[in-house]
């Protein structure tokens, strides 16, 4: 997932809105070349929770990618946490 970010924003300029904008292109215009993710590609992490994607305020151009792992419950010890 952080690859298909990574290469959204190395062709836009910027990392993506949305997860959903790896796969469909988004209605603003950017040099989208997409889709970033294979079409059968789930946007949920192993315990099929939704992942979480939040664009970071505190470092421009980055973002968190998150999982609330497999006890599906956010803020635990056993969440996993990517940022950039």
């Amino acid at each position: 997932m952080a690859s298909a970010i990574e290469n959204f924003a190395t062709d836009t300029g910027a990392p993506p809105l949305s997860l959903h904008e790896l796969v469909v292109k988004p209605a603003r215009p950017i040099a989208w070349r997409g889709p970033y993710l294979a079409g059968d590609t789930t946007l949920t992490d192993p315990w099929d929770n939704p992942l979480v994607y939040e664009l970071r305020a505190d470092a421009p151009g980055g973002y968190r990618l998150s999982s609330r792992g497999p006890d599906g419950v956010a803020g635990t010890d056993d969440d996993v946490i990517f940022k950039r």
